[in-house]
């Protein structure tokens, strides 16, 4: 009787091609959007203004992202400008962590729920500490929604709607199931 076998390089074939399509699955059921990416994102969209005029804009100027996995949060650190009307400019630092969310329609990571950690003001005279107790209560609001990266069809990397997204040390993990 003679055995039906498969011819060895038909089987190396099949393993070479197996072993692509496996890699290549992988491949395209998670993507690492690197933190080095999302700054690069930041400096070259600098300044981040939220405008609610005639109340207040807020400006954020070298910022810089990094992760913090213990708690699925992004740290960012930055300069501030809050420009009053018929005040001097407010400038300091600002350092908050915040979750954030994939909006779908925009392609964008957005923040959500910020904290701030630390605000500091350069040259702190009274009148501009009272008005910093004033805006300290809403500025989490304020920086509720800021764009930290946006895919566009130039970087686009996400063939559909994660299923869930992951902190990791190096960025933040999309998930596709």
């Amino acid at each position: 009787m003679k055995s039906k076998s498969i011819p060895l390089h038909r089987a190396l074939l099949i393993l070479i091609f197996g072993c692509f399509f496996s890699v290549f699955s992988q491949a395209k059921s998670d993507y690492l959007l690197p933190t080095s990416l999302i700054n690069l994102y930041l400096q070259l969209h600098a300044p981040i203004t939220q405008d609610f005029s005639p109340l207040l804009v807020i400006q954020l100027n070298n910022t810089d992202v990094s992760t913090k996995e213990n708690s699925q949060r992004i740290e960012v650190s930055s300069s501030i400008s809050i420009i009053l009307p018929n005040q001097s400019v407010i400038k300091g630092k600002v350092r908050f962590s915040s979750s954030f969310r994939y909006d779908n329609m925009s392609k964008k990571v957005l923040l959500m729920q910020p904290q701030i950690e630390s605000l500091d003001i350069d040259n702190l005279y009274s009148s501009s500490e009272k008005l910093l107790m004033q805006i300290n209560p809403i500025l989490t609001q304020l920086l509720n929604g800021i764009t930290v990266y946006e895919f566009t069809s130039k970087n686009a990397m996400i063939p559909k709607a994660p299923s869930h997204l992951q902190v990791e040390a190096g960025g933040i993990r999309f998930y596709f199931n």
